[in-house]
């Protein structure tokens, strides 16, 4: 009787230690996936920003000088 008593409280135990190990990886996870969200915002807004900088650097009026925006320039060969 005694044994079975004893087995009976050791798999109690050992299922109480899985279930915390369980809830500790399934919050690591969660932490990480609060990360990975945070990391993916910080990404976008990155990616919005050099698309916004590519877009101004890439137009024609913002690579000339004031003076020959309206011009088109060849250049000359000799």
């Amino acid at each position: 009787m005694f044994f079975r008593f004893s087995c009976a409280v050791v798999m109690v135990a050992m299922i109480s230690f899985a279930a915390a190990m369980l809830e500790s990886r399934i919050q690591d996870f969660r932490q990480e996936l609060n990360r990975q969200a945070e990391r993916m915002v910080a990404v976008k807004s990155e990616y919005a920003r050099l698309r916004a900088d590519t877009r101004q650097l890439g137009a024609p009026a913002r690579l000339l000088p004031p003076a020959t925006a309206g011009k088109a320039t060849t250049p000359t060969r000799r």
